[in-house]
Formats: structure tokens, sequence, C-alpha cells
């Protein structure tokens, strides 16, 4: 039993290995080599399914995506709670425009670990594109606070009809952007299509005050000063 036990460390001890080297592989942009590391892999261990995952990857980026969806798709079925394998397959999904299965495994995601900063942000995202407020804010609440994020729940809660709270947010981020005339040009950008016309044309104003020969910022105040 003892020797046993000890042989089967060492297969377990191999294959990690193996993975291993096909993960460096792909760090290092060698995806047919990748391939066939994990194909290797693959067809000793066919339940494997983080190597499956890993090689329907290096086929994703060989531009190969119609062989690798079969094996995304197997990796999902042997870990559906795999966080690493739903999301190595979302990516395949979007790549391939299959817009909404992808939404479906981001959820999936957090379902599994909700905090998950990359899920969260994607389906943030998506749902400020869609115009749907109030799941953007959920999303939002378990990102890290960062000008950019702050920026998309500025957007959020003006979509939500929160006008008091989405300015209050915007004056914060004014504070913040004041010397950083892109992040100043969004937050102005993002008031001005929220029709909060008065404090686009201060942040724009004071995007001006940074960079005064910027004809987009010029022409963006005239925009405004028409609404007055």
């Amino acid at each position: 039993m003892q020797l046993t036990a000890i042989l089967v460390l060492c297969l377990f001890a191999s294959q990690a290995a193996e993975i291993d080297d096909a993960i460096a592989a792909l760090q290092r942009r060698d995806f047919v080599g990748a391939e066939r590391k994990l194909r290797a892999i693959a067809a000793a261990h066919p339940d494997d399914a983080r190597a499956l995952s890993l090689l329907a990857t290096a086929l994703d980026n060989q531009s190969l995506a119609g062989e690798a969806e079969p094996f995304h798709r197997r990796a999902v079925d042997l870990a559906p709670r795999s966080v690493e394998v739903l999301n190595n397959f979302a990516i395949h999904l979007s790549m391939t425009g299959k817009e909404a299965e992808a939404r479906g495994i981001y959820r999936r995601i957090v379902d599994v670990e909700p905090g998950n900063f990359n899920a969260n942000l994607l389906l943030a995202q998506l749902a400020i594109r869609d115009k749907h407020g109030e799941e953007a804010l959920r999303y939002l609440a378990h990102v890290p606070e960062n000008p950019p994020i702050l920026l998309m729940q500025m957007n959020a809660l003006y979509l939500t009809g929160k006008t008091d709270e989405g300015d209050a947010l915007g004056a914060r981020l004014t504070g913040m952007a004041r010397g950083n005339t892109p992040l100043m040009m969004a937050v102005a950008g993002a008031m001005k299509d929220a029709r909060r016309f008065a404090q686009a044309k201060a942040a724009y104003q004071e995007a001006l005050k940074g960079d005064p020969s910027n004809t987009e910022i010029q022409s963006a105040l005239a925009e405004l000063n028409r609404h007055e």
C-alpha cells in the first residue's frame, strides 16, 4: 500500500511538472510547443480538465477556435466550478462572438468566486453598455476602487437616476483628475452623456487648463455652451 501511494504521488508530481512546462511555453508565446505538450498530457489523462482547458487556450492563440471549443466544453463539464477553466472558456466565447454565452460563464465565475476581479469588471462593463445601472453597481461593489472604476460607478449611478450620488462621485473624480487631462476628459464626457451639462462644462474647463490647445476639449465646450 505504501509503495502504491508513493507511486501515485510520483505520477501526480510528474503530471504537474509537465503542465508547468506547458504553461511556461504559453507564457513565452510558444503556442505550438504548448499544444504539443498538452496534447500528450491530455492523451495520457483524458479527464484532466486543466490540461484540456490549457490545450484549448493554446489552440485559441493559434486562431484554431473551432478545434479549441470541444476541449473547452469538455473541460467545463469535468470541472464546472474551476474558475481557471471557466475563465478560459469565457475568453474563447468572447473571441468567437458568443457574447451571451460568455456573459453566462462570467456569471458562473462570480457565483463560485464572488470577488473575482476580472469577471465582475467585465460584467459591469457589459451592464453599463446595455444601460443596466443597478446590475453594474452590484458587480462594481466587488471591485477595488480606483479612478476608472469610480468613473464606471458614476456612469451606473446616472443610469439608475441617482443623479445626486452621481454628481457627488463626479465631484470627487474631478478632484482626483486634476493634472490628468485624459481622465478629466473621460469624466467630463460621461457627465455630458448623462446630460449633466453644468458639471460637464466645469470638468472640461478644468481639463482645458491642463491642455489649452486641445481642440477636442474646445469643441466639447462649444457644444455645451449651446445647451445653455
